[in-house]
């Protein structure tokens, strides 16, 4: 993909976060910048094409924070200015995160707003847990409190990947094949944005269709090859995993649709799609962009972006403590820590200095830092 005009960096957040981010950076998605956030020294080790942020420096030293909204939430405020920095002058800001661990959950909020305040567009996209995490409140919560902060929220409904899948398949093939589905959608989405397509969308338009309102939407991408209709796509868009299959055809604003292909694509097809979402949603105002792209050959590419819309919420321009910030603090200090035997609250430890043996060799043994206490060492919680 060329470069495009617009400024774009992507913020990928915690370890799902950062996975993706990597993934995206690797195929060349058309960003100007990548920033990786984690407090977790050896997820941001992985992430080589980003401007790694290590959060949460002196409290974590390097560890991460074992799903404590709290201390997500605490590392990622503290560092909130050199996020800003590193996020002044985007047009639009796309911020990858889970919503139930510590970093996401308790910090992605914060930088969503944080891009926001620097006058990009912001898109977040919500990895949700799938059901074994057992953390359905604190999803819940972070998704309502990213809601109020983000233009546009994707919601990415893994579980609902899972149970399209084999039950035959390990946690681990699920969330490379989320993975997989999620990088089709955003490198779809980078056509949408990008400036060499033969029909583009860019982010004026999509300022235009969100208007004064936060946009809750959806996301997919689908690839078809051979002799099929309008009709075919439209309803493999729809069946895709990612979208709701009982969506509401009234419920989309807008939606913008993105065509990619070789030769094969012509006026007559396009036309056909637009007459097929159409009839599918009929009050929805859309928009569809055209990518040529050699390498797909005879195969289509589809990329599909909806937004409903809520209404706004906060008032960033009014100089006060942000309302978002304090019913963050609110909320994470409701949430409870889950572990293995239910429900527990983490005791406030912290590591300390060593005063004047700081500057003195590590005590290591078998690749670990004894210095480092145990609960530290292996994430454990004290209650």
């Amino acid at each position: 993909m060329m470069k495009p005009e617009l400024s774009i960096k992507v913020v990928g957040m915690g370890a799902a976060g950062l996975r993706l981010l990597g993934k995206l950076a690797a195929v060349g998605f058309p960003a100007s910048h990548f920033v990786a956030l984690d407090s977790d020294v050896e997820e941001l080790q992985k992430c080589q094409l980003a401007e790694r942020i290590q959060l949460g420096k002196k409290t974590r030293r390097g560890w991460s924070c074992g799903g404590d909204t709290n201390l997500g939430a605490e590392c990622t405020r503290a560092s909130i200015a050199r996020i800003s920095e590193e996020l002044r002058g985007a047009d639009l800001v796309l911020l990858l995160s889970g919503v139930s661990g510590g970093i996401g959950g308790g910090g992605a909020a914060l930088v969503a707003e944080a891009a926001g305040r620097e006058g990009a567009l912001v898109m977040t996209i919500a990895l949700q847990p799938f059901d074994l995490e057992v953390c359905p409140d604190t999803a819940r919560l972070v998704t309502e409190e990213l809601s109020k902060v983000s233009n546009a929220l994707i919601s990415i409904p893994n579980q609902a990947l899972m149970d399209s899948m084999s039950n035959h398949c390990s946690v681990q093939e699920c969330i490379e094949t989320s993975n997989i589905r999620i990088l089709e959608s955003l490198i779809g989405f980078g056509r949408l944005v990008s400036s060499d397509g033969l029909l583009n969308t860019n982010i004026d338009g999509f300022r235009k269709l969100i208007g004064e309102s936060q946009g809750l939407g959806l996301m997919a991408s689908v690839e078809m090859t051979g002799d099929f209709s309008a009709k075919a796509i439209v309803d493999s868009l729809l069946n895709h995993p990612f979208i709701d299959s009982k969506i509401d055809s009234s419920q989309p604003k807008f939606m913008v649709v993105n065509l990619a292909g070789g030769e094969s694509i012509g006026l007559k097809q396009m036309s056909e799609l637009e007459e097929s979402l159409a009839l599918k949603f009929p009050k929805t105002e859309k928009t569809l962009g055209l990518y040529k792209d050699k390498t797909l050959g005879s195969t289509i590419g589809v990329t599909l972006v909806a937004l409903s819309t809520v209404q706004k919420c906060i008032d960033g321009d009014n100089g006060k403590e942000s309302i978002v910030n304090n019913r963050l603090i609110e909320f994470t200090n409701k949430i409870p820590i889950i572990g293995a035997k239910g429900i527990q609250q983490q005791l406030p430890l912290v590591p300390v200095s060593k005063g004047c043996f700081d500057k003195g060799e590590s005590n290591l043994h078998d690749g670990e830092d004894l210095d480092v206490p145990t609960f530290l060492r292996r994430n454990i919680i004290l209650n």
